[in-house]
């Protein structure tokens, strides 16, 4: 039921438009300042961010027109003062600023502040130091981040071009307010190294970020290092005072590594090319001492010359000794080939011979085995047929023989009184004396 007290109804939309117009015509152009947070590109080319403080935050819309009319892009977290204009979205209720121009916050005095430091620092000399250590380093020290893209350039260009140097690193903060003090500690500490060269090194970032390099104690550091230094820090537009105090500045962290030290791959080849160049002038040499000694030796009567006959003629001799050796040689290979080419009949027919013959002597050690135990057999029965009419076997029924000297008695006239005699028994024999 609607409220008869009411004098006005709107849709949303209405509402929104309305709340729209005074919005725009009754706050206007505005500047803020804030944190640039929730920042979005899409393709179209315009920006969408949230302006936030400590307390609260607006969102914001730049259109493509005027983003491309920034000397800088915009970054997330970055502190900016924004122009523009309160709106409020229809569609969804919100309210916004269209933004018109952006501009970082503090940056000009970053800058004076900057440029004043640079001044009285190049007043004092502190610019006028420059020593950028031996060509080829055996030793550096790398003061850096140790979390940071800046020291995994460095280590990587120094393994591509120099991997024989020792590499020292100094981890250190390299942008916050303790971070001047502890790039202040690591150069003090990487001066007592004794290595050939400092990288001072850091990745890009905003003036903020680098302003740990352009402080004035760091400066100075710098500055007493009795070790070259060689700063490298931001990208190839940055410029710190660290830059100028520094023995060497490159414009990358990557630069820096790459200017103090050689490649190794051009020594190597500036090497291999001297090595070359020194083979050749030492042939050279050689061969105008032999030409030299040649001519010395035809000017001399010595008896080198028949020395030097006797040694050709021998060479010659060798060398035909050789080809006929080598000659005799393949003659007899081949007379050798022909022999087993003839042989190989011969050999199969010898094989076939010598597996008859096994055969043979099988059969032959078969049949010498039965012959052997057939007469074993008949020996065994011609021995019991002796034994059987052996005088042995009398003489255990009770019999005995009697002999003197040596016959067999088989007479009492054989003998007479006083002759002795033996009788032989079956376990033994008696001598007798005949009364």
């Amino acid at each position: 039921m609607i409220d008869s007290r009411l004098d006005n109804l709107y849709t949303v939309s209405s509402l929104n438009l309305l709340v729209r117009e005074v919005l725009e015509d009754s706050v206007g152009l505005i500047q803020v300042r804030g944190e640039i947070s929730n920042l979005a590109t899409p393709r179209s080319g315009h920006i969408y961010f949230s302006l936030k403080d400590s307390a609260a935050q607006v969102r914001c819309a730049m259109f493509k027109s005027n983003v491309n009319k920034l000397a800088e892009p915009v970054e997330e977290g970055q502190e900016v003062i924004l122009h523009g204009n309160v709106s409020l979205y229809p569609e969804r209720g919100d309210y916004q600023i269209i933004a018109t121009h952006i501009e970082p916050w503090g940056l000009g005095k970053l800058q004076q502040a900057f440029e004043a430091l640079k001044k009285r620092l190049q007043a004092e000399g502190l610019f006028e130091k420059a020593n950028i250590g031996p060509k080829y380093p055996e030793h550096l020290a790398i003061i850096t981040s140790h979390t940071g893209a800046a020291i995994q350039d460095a280590l990587s260009v120094l393994k591509r071009r120099w991997p024989i140097a020792k590499v020292t690193i100094c981890p250190t903060l390299v942008q916050g307010p303790d971070a001047k003090e502890n790039i202040v500690k690591m150069l003090h500490k990487a001066d007592k190294l004794g290595t050939d060269a400092i990288l001072l090194i850091r990745g890009g970032g905003s003036i903020e970020d680098l302003w740990a390099f352009n402080e004035e104690v760091v400066a100075r550091a710098i500055y007493h290092c009795q070790t070259p230094v060689i700063s490298g820090v931001g990208h190839e537009t940055d410029f710190t005072i660290a830059d100028f105090v520094a023995d060497l500045r490159a414009p990358t962290p990557s630069v820096a590594a790459e200017s103090v030290t050689p490649d190794i791959q051009e020594l190597l080849a500036h090497f291999a090319q001297k090595h070359q160049h020194l083979v050749h002038a030492m042939q050279r040499i050689v061969r105008q001492l032999m030409l030299h000694c040649d001519h010395l030796s035809k000017r001399l009567i010595h008896p080198s010359n028949s020395i030097r006959q006797k040694r050709e003629k021998c060479s010659h001799i060798l060398n035909n000794l050789h080809k006929h050796i080598k000659a005799l040689v393949t003659t007899e290979r081949h007379r050798f080939a022909l022999m087993q080419q003839k042989l190989a009949p011969q050999l199969l027919k010898l094989e076939q011979e010598h597996k008859k013959v096994n055969l043979y002597q099988t059969k032959l050690t078969q049949l010498i085995h039965h012959f052997v135990k057939t007469q074993q057999d008949k020996c065994q029965s011609l021995i019991k047929q002796l034994d059987t009419l052996s005088p042995l076997n009398t003489l255990k029924r009770g019999f005995s023989i009697t002999q003197h000297q040596k016959n067999v008695l088989t007479s009492s006239k054989q003998v007479k009184p006083g002759d002795i005699i033996h009788t032989r028994l079956a376990d033994g024999t008696i001598k007798s004396k005949i009364q």
